[in-house]
């Protein structure tokens, strides 16, 4: 199933793969396109350098960092996404009629929204999928792509598969 382009005719940043379909499952055909769907927008750190750094103190017993970790606070303030980073996120998931809230937590944007602005935003289509375990899940059938314009802005996309194990996927997606 084609879905409408978001990026057609400008440059764009893939964000997610296509994933691989597990072995066992079967297709179900296409996400009904008002379907709810939720996925979380990994925003790119202020400080990719900086934060560069600090991991590699973290994990080096020469270096005076060695196992100093940060709280979640220190991550924010020090390599969180900036205020500006998360509108500009916010505004452009919001122009296709997605609800996009920042987690307050300096690294993601939530989504939640109709499988017709999932498909528009990230210029994929989504399938359904009976998993082995009987398990209903979506997938994006094509590598998910944002504009450039955007594409700064993001690192990444979690959540557009419900496939255990697959790409940065905390949870399992599941249609309702």
């Amino acid at each position: 199933t084609a879905a409408p382009k978001a990026c057609a005719g400008a440059a764009s940043k893939v964000v997610a793969p296509a994933p691989a379909v597990p072995p066992g499952a079967t297709n179900g055909g296409p996400v009904p396109t008002t379907t709810t769907l939720t996925a979380t927008i990994v925003l790119t750190p202020n400080n990719p350098a900086g934060l560069q750094s600090a991991v590699d103190g973290t994990t080096d017993p020469s270096s005076p960092g060695y196992r100093h970790f940060l709280t979640p606070a220190q991550y924010d303030a020090a390599f969180g996404a900036t205020t500006g980073q998360t509108t500009d996120v916010e505004t452009w998931a919001s122009g296709f009629g997605l609800t996009a809230t920042s987690n307050g937590d300096g690294v993601g944007v939530d989504l939640t929204g109709a499988a017709a602005g999932f498909e528009a935003a990230f210029g994929t289509a989504f399938e359904q999928y009976t998993l082995a375990d009987g398990t209903v899940a979506f997938a994006n059938t094509s590598a998910a792509t944002v504009p450039a314009s955007v594409g700064t802005e993001i690192t990444g996309v979690e959540g557009l598969d419900g496939f255990a194990g697959s790409g940065l996927d905390r949870t399992r997606s599941r249609v309702s």
